[in-house]
């Protein structure tokens, strides 16, 4: 199954800590990496942080169930040093199946994320690795960037 991963942290050096963590997706068991985007470098929206953010997206094809790779992506950022305060607080890693081939409808895991298509920060570095997996998006998504793309404050790191 096809999945969307997106990347993302604040904080002190964190484009440095998305780059390290899009190395990482390279090691998810029964996973392969297809494509992945650039880093951008985001303000923050909303929360209690004012740290600015930084977000990629890595397009992984894997035989893993959504609760099995949602279990592995927070091993990840434990290992890390992730621990979860406040929902939106700043965070020094943050791993989250944003979209895939399967939905799930549990109250820790929703897949589609609810909100994926209305923030620029995860729906266009998701479309910049479908591209660089030399794969078209759903249209539908092309359609959410194009009303989002002329406001985003995005900008590559």
């Amino acid at each position: 199954m096809k999945v969307i991963v997106g990347v993302g942290g604040s904080g002190s050096q964190v484009s440095t800590r998305v780059k390290a963590a899009l190395s990482w997706m390279l090691d998810v068991p029964e996973s392969k990496v297809l494509g992945q985007s650039p880093v951008y470098e985001n303000p923050a929206v909303g929360g209690v942080t004012l740290a600015a953010f930084a977000n990629a997206a890595v397009l992984l094809e894997t035989s893993l169930s959504l609760e099995r790779l949602w279990q592995t992506l927070h091993q990840l950022e434990r290992k890390q040093g992730r621990v979860r305060l406040l929902k939106n607080s700043a965070r020094s890693l943050d791993l989250d199946i944003l979209w895939a081939e399967k939905t799930s409808k549990q109250s820790w895991l929703q897949v589609p994320h609810p909100r994926f298509l209305e923030r620029d920060f995860a729906l266009l570095p998701a479309i910049d690795a479908w591209t660089d997996a030399a794969l078209s998006p759903p249209s539908h998504w092309e359609m959410a960037a194009r009303s989002l793309r002329p406001f985003s404050r995005m900008r590559q790191s």
